[in-house]
């Protein structure tokens, strides 16, 4: 849901906004930029799966040369990482790898931003605040 008010923030100052998931887009009140009847015409959607359609990715990217690019965990949802943890594995390790070993090698890319899920941290005995480090 963060990426969600991050798309909404950006929309409101009026940036252009391009969506990739290979799930269809979540039920508008999960969506706060579709709130309005109106769909901003600022933003474009495409379902696309990182694990095979990295080059379909990389053409957009490339046709609409973003300065920043903001990753939110690209298989986000707990749940899915224990009923599946391979498929987990390999789109939030592999394909990312792939996708940003890519994206690096782009000159109008000015800054990469990822967020990811708090099960990163594993199980911890302290609170985990934003700013915590990685062990």
């Amino acid at each position: 849901m963060t990426g969600s008010h991050l798309v909404k923030h950006c929309l409101e100052k009026g940036y252009k906004v391009i969506g990739i998931s290979r799930s269809e887009e979540y039920p508008r009140v999960m969506l706060p930029y579709l709130y309005n009847s109106i769909k901003d015409s600022n933003f474009s959607f495409f379902k696309l799966d990182v694990n095979k359609d990295l080059e379909s990715i990389l053409k957009i990217c490339d046709d609409n040369e973003p300065e920043i690019i903001a990753n939110f965990a690209a298989q986000g949802e707990v749940r899915s990482s224990w009923e599946n943890p391979l498929q987990w594995y390999e789109t939030n390790t592999i394909a990312i790898v792939r996708l940003t070993d890519e994206l690096r090698k782009r000159n109008y890319l000015k800054k990469y931003v990822t967020a990811s899920t708090p099960e990163v941290y594993g199980s911890t005995s302290d609170n985990i605040e934003e700013n915590h480090n990685y062990y």
